[in-house]
């Protein structure tokens, strides 16, 4: 099922008014639904941002920290060779792409990536260069791909995102020792990526003509 649509004043859409005004946006579920795995279920309109702001909630709702979220560009295809390589260490139980720029949720289940000049959506049918997905070594992740900004717009866009877990044919998360309570700890595979990841954030800011 789509993901609930909210316009910029708060009102309730469909996926049909958010593709009508944003172009050939694409919600791809997890390829793993077979057991629990991170659906994204709301999508908001934002404006005058330019960001896009990703929340992580555990099943039950409450806010997830530590969880790695991944932006890509200019496609899950073909991302840009100069963001770093997601296939070291274990790989993500959906693998959307081989390259992106990684983020952990942080103070109540959220993190917020800054987009470059080149985030409007163009082209014929007219995409976005974006997609947001969740890096997760157990659970899947569905992909809210092929977005971005508005032309003619105070950086109109789909730009903050709903992550959720929810349960398929697993058990909810539990892994027999309790599962993830949310305590920000990170899986021990994925620090040498984090280290490569932080190593290349100088060079992605400067990329992305973001300042922090």
């Amino acid at each position: 099922m789509p993901p609930t649509v909210y316009d910029k004043s708060g009102a309730k859409r469909d996926w049909a008014w958010l593709t009508g005004k944003y172009g050939a946006l694409d919600y791809l579920p997890s390829q793993h639904r077979d057991k629990p795995w991170f659906d994204l279920v709301e999508i908001r309109e934002t404006t005058g941002v330019t960001n896009c702001y990703v929340q992580v909630n555990q099943e039950d709702g409450r806010p997830w920290d530590g969880v790695m979220t991944i932006l890509t560009w200019p496609s899950l295809e073909s991302p840009a060779i100069d963001i770093p390589d997601l296939t070291k260490g274990s790989p993500a139980v959906d693998q959307w792409s081989v390259r992106g720029v990684a983020q952990f949720t942080s103070n109540g289940g959220n993190t917020g990536f800054g987009l470059g000049s080149q985030s409007w959506i163009k082209g014929s049918p007219a995409t976005g260069p974006y997609s947001v997905w969740l890096f997760h070594t157990e659970f899947g992740s569905a992909c809210f791909t092929r977005f971005g900004w508005l032309g003619g717009t105070d950086h109109d866009g789909p730009c903050r995102l709903v992550f959720q877990l929810t349960s398929g044919g697993g058990n909810g998360g539990d892994d027999g020792n309790g599962g993830d309570d949310g305590d920000g700890d990170l899986p021990t595979e994925v620090v040498p990526l984090l280290q490569d990841i932080l190593a290349a954030q100088r060079a992605l800011n400067k990329h992305l003509g973001v300042t922090a």
